[in-house]
């Protein structure tokens, strides 16, 4: 009941949810959770993630190079960010 008043009062419409499937790899001893995201849409992306049980932990990885470009404190790729210019700006 509250989810679908907070969908009325927002304005929000079950198209401005962001999809995600999840899928877990094992690279270098780590485990990565490769994210992908709006499968389908002019939007789909994918994105890895790799939690370190310490920050010495994080400096000692060496990434694949298919890796790609480290983003981590890039904030057009907050999810936050991808909504507002995915769904709010696109209204």
């Amino acid at each position: 009941k509250e989810f679908n008043e907070l969908m009325v009062v927002g304005n929000i419409k079950e198209e401005d949810f962001i999809e995600k499937h999840f899928y877990k790899y094992s690279v270098n001893n780590h485990e990565l959770t490769l994210g992908v995201t709006d499968i389908g849409r002019s939007t789909e992306f994918f994105y890895g993630e790799i939690e370190f049980n310490s920050s010495e932990d994080a400096v000692l990885f060496t990434p694949p190079k298919w890796f790609g470009e480290e983003v981590t404190d890039d904030p057009q790729y907050k999810m936050s960010n991808f909504w507002e210019k995915t769904r709010i700006k696109s209204k």
